[in-house]
């Protein structure tokens, strides 16, 4: 059976309002893997944006990958499942060869979109299925670490496209402090390079990370995190028992290094 899926994280998946900008969700590309599993049997097609193709590259559950929708128009799908909003893709749904549509055929969200549910369960719900705690599909390599110390990495930079979502500057600077005693802190690294980003978050043991892509990645390393959370709600994210959520809404440094002592050590 020949699946084509369509995420390019131009839109988020659930967004009440999908406007196509040129900033790409990686995370939500990233997040959008653990419907893989549904579909590991099968021929699975890959659409995405240049930007994201980095985090499906490698993957065994993916069989062709592209970039460019001229390289599967002319093909048959039995199941076509598109997870963009945009009107670039809305418009090309009518004219792909296939036996099913799953997912969106216009701008319209389903009723459940709104309700307590968090990402994975409603990408499941999507597809008329209920998710069994799957988890992201990632192909991911890294030497191991060569200290003695746990490394603790400050995932700090946040996307153009959340800037809110940011904790001052000054606050991991101090937070630094409280911690190197103890730990070996590594600051973020490959901000505008993915391929070296993946690679900083895959030598580190435990991360520190806004709600960004690389709490995503850490989820898909299994790496052990505390992620910061605001404005946005933590309830979207299943933490898969690697880390515990934190609101900056009056954080103080004190108590997230408290947090921190006390998460990290229990994963050495």
């Amino acid at each position: 059976m020949k699946t084509l899926i369509i995420k390019t994280g131009h839109t988020e998946t659930f967004d009440a309002h999908p406007e196509h900008t040129h900033i790409v969700s990686l995370g939500d590309v990233l997040r959008t893997t653990v419907l893989l599993e549904v579909f590991k049997n099968e021929h699975v097609t890959w659409f995405t944006s240049k930007e994201a193709a980095l985090l499906l590259k490698k993957n065994q559950k993916i069989k062709k990958l592209t970039t460019d929708f001229s390289e599967i128009e002319n093909e048959h799908f039995d199941l076509v499942l598109n997870l963009e909003r945009t009107n670039e893709i809305l418009e090309k749904i009518p004219h792909i060869k296939t036996s099913a549509l799953l997912g969106f055929s216009d701008k319209t969200l389903p009723e459940f979109s709104s309700k307590t549910m968090n990402w994975s369960e409603k990408l499941f719900a999507l597809i008329g299925k209920k998710w069994a705690k799957e988890t992201y599909s990632f192909h991911w390599s890294s030497p191991p670490s060569s200290s003695s110390r746990l490394k603790i990495g400050l995932n700090w930079k946040v996307g153009q496209k959340w800037p809110g979502k940011s904790w001052p500057l000054e606050n991991w600077e101090a937070l630094e402090k409280l911690l190197q005693s103890d730990f070996d802190i590594s600051w973020q690294e490959g901000f505008h390079n993915l391929s070296e980003y993946i690679k900083w978050i895959g030598s580190c043991d435990y991360i520190v990370t806004h709600d960004s892509l690389g709490l995503h990645l850490a989820l898909a390393m299994k790496k052990p995190f505390v992620a910061l959370f605001g404005p946005t709600s933590s309830h979207e994210i299943d933490l898969a028992g690697l880390g515990v959520s934190v609101s900056t809404e009056d954080l103080s440094v004190s108590t997230l290094a408290d947090i921190i002592n006390l998460k990290a050590y229990r994963h050495e």
